[in-house]
């Protein structure tokens, strides 16, 4: 188990130019506490010499803030709030044939309860955080294969749907693209990989080997 705790203090000032006169626009003093008690409890069962089954549940947390880019609507400078993660993972982990094929699987599904989205506030400076429902779920295999000393081959593939689940709306209209069922930009829903390598022994105590990927 952690728990953190986290005080901000904020202080932000602005002002105008005009005609050699400085005006005062913002004078901001604010501060906010964040708190938080995640941690992480895994189960795993040994089904039999070459296979093994476990399970886990964790959490996880991101503080929240002020938003640090210049602005001078008092709006845009508001505080956000946390960010906290939940994670459930399922899966089995095995080994056949003495050990030279290897396959692995994982389920799993994530809620996040206030994601941080950075939205563009009107220009290119001002980016202000708002906070969003979203949701993980998904899949992984592995397969890894050594049918000699020389040559192993691995392939891998996720599937991952990662998406909003509750619209943000002002004035009727998504605010930021929160809406529901928009993918995570930055969750690929498909990713996959294969590889080969190639080893061999120059001598004892030397080896090379080539990998492609």
């Amino acid at each position: 188990l952690r728990y953190t705790a986290d005080s901000i203090d904020f202080e932000y000032q602005s002002f105008f130019d005009e005609l050699g006169f400085i005006v005062p626009v913002l004078d901001i003093d604010d501060s906010e506490d964040f708190s938080n008690l995640s941690g992480r409890l895994a189960l795993s069962y040994q089904a039999s010499d070459d296979m093994l089954l476990y399970a886990s549940v964790s959490s996880g947390y991101n503080s929240g803030g002020f938003p640090g880019a210049a602005s001078t609507d008092p709006l845009q400078l508001k505080p956000f709030d946390s960010e906290d993660l939940y994670a459930y993972e399922a899966g089995i982990k095995s080994e056949f044939m003495d050990r030279r094929l290897r396959f692995n699987a994982a389920a799993f599904y994530t809620d996040i309860d206030g994601l941080q989205v950075i939205a563009d506030a009107g220009s290119c400076s001002s980016r202000i955080i708002l906070n969003a429902e979203a949701r993980s779920v998904g899949g992984e295999v592995e397969l890894f294969a050594r049918p000699n000393e020389n040559w192993d081959f691995g392939l891998s593939a996720t599937y991952n749907n990662a998406e909003i689940t509750k619209s943000r709306l002002a004035n009727g209209s998504p605010i930021a693209g929160i809406r529901k069922g928009n993918r995570l930009p930055t969750a690929p829903e498909f990713q996959a990989a294969a590889s080969a390598t190639y080893s061999w022994a120059w001598s004892n105590a030397l080896e090379g080997y080539l990998t492609f990927t």
